[in-house]
């Protein structure tokens, strides 16, 4: 049991961080208290103009080492993604799935680049490009004028029952 300098409350050795300087072998501040001490001072220093530079500085360095490296780095990504090619599906899938629940604008998107890629199919032919390019529209504007024609009833959580395309 060690005693918290911050909240003054006896805790458990597993709530400190260890910290090899210290003379009892534990930081004086719980991690709790730490945590708190630490999203205080991160959102104080963010305002600041030198947190902003950190960040350019930052940036900067990682676009040289990407344009001295871009050989490397891209054969290190086509490796990893032939390794793992399963753990990426798996992602990806869920990704999307969550996706489709969340984002209605993206569903109504996916549902009409799968609709004119069938009808495409069924006459042999090939999309070659995205569906939206050749729309006089955006995703965006596409689901505000659905949205206008909803009846009370209707909504994105029952879209199964809406036949509008």
């Amino acid at each position: 049991m060690l005693l918290c300098k911050m909240c003054l409350i006896l805790k458990e050795t597993e709530k400190f961080t260890v910290d090899k300087r210290s003379k009892r072998g534990y930081r004086y501040e719980c991690n709790l208290c730490r945590n708190k001490r630490r999203k205080i001072l991160y959102n104080e220093f963010k305002e600041t103009p030198r947190y902003n530079i950190h960040l350019e500085i930052g940036r900067a360095r990682n676009q040289i080492y990407y344009r001295k490296n871009k050989q490397k780095i891209g054969e290190e990504h086509k490796l990893y993604q032939n390794e793992n090619k399963d753990k990426i599906l798996l992602y990806l899938r869920k990704w999307r799935k969550e996706r489709l629940l969340t984002d209605p604008a993206f569903k109504m998107r996916c549902m009409a680049s799968q609709r004119v890629w069938r009808s495409l199919k069924k006459q042999f032919k090939v999309k070659g490009c995205s569906v939206w390019s050749k729309l006089p529209y955006t995703p965006q504007q596409l689901k505000e004028h659905l949205e206008k024609q909803f009846e009370e009833w209707m909504n994105w959580d029952n879209y199964r029952f809406l036949h509008f395309v």
